[in-house]
């Protein structure tokens, strides 16, 4: 869960850059709507165009979620 909400476009670009080093991952992924995307794949799972899940329960317990790309960051120890 993050306090931010983030595209799968912007969220697969973050994963290209930490994750595989890639300087410029919008160059090599193509940007499209999920939309258009998931009318010419009907067989596959529908996903949200936003993401997130609202960390208020969460925080209510003490956790302090941090930004999805912080996230990522420490997903990959960078």
């Amino acid at each position: 869960s993050s306090p931010e909400l983030v595209t799968p476009y912007d969220f697969c670009c973050e994963l290209l850059r930490v994750a595989r080093g890639v300087a410029e991952p919008e160059t090599i992924v193509p940007k499209g709507t999920l939309v258009e995307f998931q009318a010419s794949h009907p067989k596959m799972s529908k996903r949200g165009v936003n993401g997130g899940i609202l960390p208020n329960k969460i925080s209510q317990l003490g956790f302090t979620p941090t930004s999805w790309k912080s996230g990522i960051q420490k997903a990959f120890g960078k």
